[in-house]
């Protein structure tokens, strides 16, 4: 609002502009221009919390060691390393996934400085590739070279799954090969009560092995566990030809009695052929 005044005799109408009081935020980077006038002295003129100028999620792990910067007000300081153009890994291993490909582990970091290529390299030497997918030689043909492993397999190999023990593995002409190669069983079980305390057990021999002999579980229960047992005879019994009638005598039994026997056949460390089982009764 102008108001008069007198100078000099002459009355005088004042032209300042009266500015009404106001509050003003400036965000960062912003100005305000204060015009002329009259100001009473209660307008406000603030700049906004720094922190609601610097919005963000960064902690010192994501920003780059050596570098600083403000998050939410705060100026952090960067923890993040700066690796290698080349740089080695930590861990390889085949992807669990059913998926043929490696999973490559290494260590975190900015890598940033290219190579010749123009990309940053990790290096993985031909031997962790070979261990984490278990390449061996016998896996590679004779001759050939895989990841620094020479192969040992040869074309010319006859053995069929029959040829190699049950349980184990085998490779032949590069073919993987489980193995069936168990003890052959024997035929044709029956008793023979002699007198009060003797049973003689006859079997034939399998014609085509392999196999060394029988054992012989005796007992008066029919559901014995035979494999927490051992067997009161072991051996060939009395004839070792192939396809041979064989027997054994096994004494020692009670009178008027029924007994009964478990016989299976083995050969060395194959697998036991499954149990065979016949009953007698001694002689009063």
């Amino acid at each position: 609002m102008a108001k008069e005044t007198i100078l000099n005799g002459t009355i005088l109408e004042g032209t300042m502009k009266i500015i009404q009081d106001f509050v003003v935020d400036l965000n960062h980077g912003e100005e305000m221009i204060i015009e002329s006038g009259y100001y009473s002295g209660n307008a406000v003129v603030r700049a906004l919390d720094l922190a609601t100028q610097t919005p963000a999620n960064a902690t010192s792990q994501y920003i780059l060691y050596g570098y600083n910067g403000w998050a939410n007000g705060k100026l952090i300081t960067g923890e993040l390393a700066t690796k290698q153009s080349v740089s080695p890994y930590n861990m390889v291993r085949r992807n669990g996934d059913n998926i043929r490909k490696y999973d490559v582990f290494f260590q975190r970091g900015v890598y940033i400085t290219p190579t010749e290529n123009g990309n940053p390299e990790i290096k993985v030497p031909d031997s962790s590739l070979a261990q984490a997918g278990n390449v061996t030689p016998i896996k590679i043909a004779a001759g050939r070279k895989l990841l620094g492993i020479t192969g040992t397999y040869t074309a010319d190999a006859t053995a069929t799954e029959n040829d190699i023990k049950y349980g184990y593995v085998g490779y032949s002409n590069g073919n993987r090969i489980i193995g069936t190669l168990k003890t052959t069983q024997i035929s044709s079980v029956s008793p023979l009560v002699t007198d009060q305390h003797n049973i003689i057990i006859s079997w034939n021999n399998p014609k085509v092995g392999p196999y060394a002999g029988v054992k012989i579980w005796v007992s008066k229960d029919p559901n014995l566990n035979v494999n927490n047992t051992n067997p009161v005879y072991k051996g060939a019994g009395s004839n070792t030809n192939a396809g041979g009638r064989s027997s054994v005598s096994i004494g020692g039994l009670d009178a008027a009695t029924k007994y009964y026997f478990f016989i299976r056949a083995y050969c060395g460390t194959l697998q036991e052929t499954t149990v065979l089982s016949t009953t007698a009764t001694t002689q009063e």
